[in-house]
């Protein structure tokens, strides 16, 4: 943990901040009622201070009131937009693309920008009414990250578009639920805070459902589902509260909740895991199930809460207006942040997913011994401003070629300081999915070998015994030939009985051979069947791809109409051409206008010599003929005519 000055270099040290992460190693800072972003955050671990490369101001239009007090900074993912949280009043602050677009090329990118501030819920409800929450939907398929819901203190949760934010898109009222302020003499339940939860699909109806999840100083649960249809909300359904949950032990008994979240990961909808933490620093993961359609009353979708796993926080002071808050870790997967007045917690739920993934599909992975990977960042003595702790990715080159990630966590203190630290994270982790059993090959058959058996019946027909060659005399006895016959006879024996085995060995295995057939048939009836669900899923994946296609064509087709209307804005950087052209155009345009006052001066010159030669002159007007009748005369002709035209004025004024 490194304490840096950066902010009262850049902004004085009576500055009163407010930061949230931005694209890779950059933030996204509120001072003085303007927006500011620092891009390119990099530590120094020599001087212990941090530099950047590039600071950019954000010029709101309107410009926020005088006495506004910004709570907290609320981030969508998209990063285009931006809200900015006060007690009352929230405004939503829209990002010039050019920020996203040249994040990695900051040469690119001017430093000052204009950008609009539209209120949401300006002198709707007036001072009453406060903001307890703002949250941005994660959903990216629907919202598209342009929904964002504010939890008023009147146990209510708006849902306002960027599209159009003159009136909120849905209002999630949970005060039906709740009794009024009137009736409690000054104790009242109250929603603590809200998260978007995931979205399910009915098995009877076949509709989309998306839900809200919530809780109160109470600690219970509410829930409110809806369904959208062509991105708007069709029906809102009536809120349950009281949600059963199992699972949960008398030692971390569920109440005092100040903070609820669904975490973020690649399987959210099927698998969602929330994590709420108490004012105790009792921290729990539980995961929600839809009950079936059938169980649901009035058709009001229905939830069951179980309980993963609960810890407690190392270090904790309990005391008025300390809370904690959780956020969704942008920079790394399966990972998410608990920030009180005092200290910065990261955890790794990598297990807790990969645990229910395994009782979801009944299998069991080689290695769950690991625990909960749980770090605390900082921890200090002063106060830490809520909700300014963020997380950005360095730019290491360092690291480019190993499999690590360079982690800055950022947060400032209440006077002014920002406490900063960095840590390195695995990117390429040992993989922990279950393994397919079906899709596995277990056993292989055993290969008939022909020389095996041909060697085998060679060695049981070695042991044969040769029959021998008995020397008779001329007039044998009958003894002796009835010795010579038994030895014969045992010899013959002897080979029957090699002769029975060769006999056995073959049947046996020919008896194995056809056990053998059986098992290759089965086997192939596996591997054909493996093969067309193989199959299968490459026309699944072949079909995909061509509406992907498609839809990409569609939008092609759309995004040029689109450009074709777009008028050139004059906030588009120039490229290095354009820059040159326009260099060349005002050196030509300095060029002509030094001609041009030349080309003055050279006349001004003319005229006072013509001047000095022949006087001044007056302009006059002639006629036609007049015209013709001078362009007819040679210069001899003309200066006759003018010392007539003298001797006519001398006459003339002898006369008179």
């Amino acid at each position: 943990m490194v304490v840096s000055t950066l902010f009262h270099t850049l902004f004085g040290k009576e500055c009163h901040l407010t930061i949230t992460g931005f694209h890779k190693s950059s933030i996204i800072v509120f001072v003085d009622g303007k927006l500011q972003i620092i891009f390119g955050i990099q530590p120094n671990f020599e001087t212990g201070e941090l530099g950047y490369s590039q600071q950019v101001i954000l010029n709101l239009k309107p410009e926020l009131p005088q006495n506004f007090e910004c709570k907290k900074l609320v981030i969508s993912s998209s990063k285009h937009h931006v809200a900015i949280v006060g007690n009352n009043e929230v405004y939503l602050v829209s990002l010039p693309y050019d920020l996203s677009c040249f994040a990695f090329k900051l040469e690119r990118i001017k430093d000052t920008y204009y950008c609009e501030s539209l209120p949401l819920i300006k002198g709707k409800y007036g001072k009453k009414i406060k903001i307890r929450e703002v949250k941005w939907s994660g959903d990216d398929e629907i919202f598209n990250s342009s929904t964002v819901g504010i939890l008023l203190s009147n146990n209510s949760v708006e849902l306002y578009s960027v599209g159009d934010l003159k009136k909120p898109v849905a209002v999630a009222n949970f005060g039906l639920l709740l009794p009024n302020n009137s009736n409690t003499f000054g104790f009242s339940t109250m929603l603590e805070n809200f998260s978007f939860g995931p979205k399910f699909k009915s098995e009877v109806t076949n509709d989309q459902f998306y839900t809200i999840f919530a809780i109160d100083n109470e600690g219970q649960f509410y829930t409110i589902s809806f369904i959208i249809v062509k991105n708007n909300v069709s029906k809102i359904f009536y809120p349950i509260k009281g949600i059963p949950i199992f699972g949960s032990d008398s030692k971390h008994s569920i109440n005092n909740i100040c903070d609820i979240l669904l975490l973020n990961n690649s399987c959210r909808d099927e698998i969602p895991i929330f994590a709420i933490v108490t004012y105790s620093g009792t921290v729990m993961h539980l995961t929600s199930l839809v009950k079936s359609d059938v169980d649901w009353k009035n058709g009001i979708p229905e939830f069951e809460l179980y309980v993963i796993e609960n810890y407690q926080l190392p270090t904790v002071k309990v005391e008025a207006g300390n809370s904690f808050m959780i956020t969704n870790d942008s920079t790394t997967p399966n990972n998410y942040m608990i920030q009180d007045l005092y200290s910065l917690y990261s955890v790794d739920y990598t297990t807790s997913l990969n645990s229910l993934i395994s009782q979801m599909l009944n299998k069991t992975f080689s290695d769950q011994t690991e625990p909960v990977k749980f770090h605390q960042i900082f921890g200090c003595s002063e106060k830490i401003i809520p909700n300014t702790c963020s997380v950005v990715c360095l730019d290491d080159s360092e690291l480019k070629k190993m499999p690590l990630q360079s982690v800055l966590f950022l947060c400032v203190c209440s006077d002014g300081n920002i406490l900063y630290h960095c840590i390195y994270r695995e990117l390429l982790r040992k993989l922990k999915l279950p393994e397919i059993v079906e899709n596995k090959i277990t056993e292989t058959p055993q290969k008939f070998v022909e020389s095996n058996l041909i060697s085998d019946i060679l060695t049981i027909m070695s042991k044969r015994q040769v029959f021998p060659a008995f020397k008779i005399s001329e007039k044998p006895n009958e003894k002796v030939q009835l010795e010579c016959m038994i030895d014969a006879l045992k010899i013959i024996l002897t080979n029957n009985e090699i002769l029975n085995q060769g006999i056995e060995k073959i049947d046996t295995t020919i008896e194995e051979m056809s056990t053998f057939h059986k098992e290759s048939c089965t086997f192939v009836d596996k591997e054909l069947d493996r093969l067309s669900e193989y199959f299968d899923d490459l026309m699944r994946l072949k079909e995909t791809i061509k509406m992907c296609r498609d839809s990409i064509k569609i939008l092609i087709k759309r995004t040029d109409k689109i450009m074709d209307c777009v008028i050139p804005s004059d906030d588009v950087p120039l490229i290095e051409d354009e820059v040159k052209i326009y260099g060349k155009l005002e050196e030509i345009e300095n060029l002509c206008e030094s001609m041009s006052k030349t080309t003055i001066n050279i006349l001004e010159d003319i005229n006072n010599k013509k001047n000095t030669l022949y006087g001044t002159t007056k302009s006059f007007q002639s006629s036609a003929s007049g015209q013709r009748f001078m362009l007819m005369k040679n210069t001899k002709d003309i200066e006759d005519l003018q010392k007539w035209i003298k001797k006519l004025q001398n006459n003339v004024e002898e006369f008179l």
